[in-house]
């Protein structure tokens, strides 16, 4: 969900976090940090 929220924002990490917050309310929000260190996860490792 995450990364579909990064793509969404246009791959802006400030806008997916803001975006995962609205999108599930119920979850525990992740920071931009937390998604851009999983971004970067992602493309080293393919």
């Amino acid at each position: 969900d995450m990364i579909v929220c990064y793509e969404v924002a246009g791959e802006n990490a400030y806008g997916a976090a803001r975006l995962y917050a609205e999108r599930f309310p119920n979850r525990r929000d992740p920071s931009r940090f937390t998604i851009l260190r999983c971004m970067q996860r992602g493309r080293e490792s393919g």
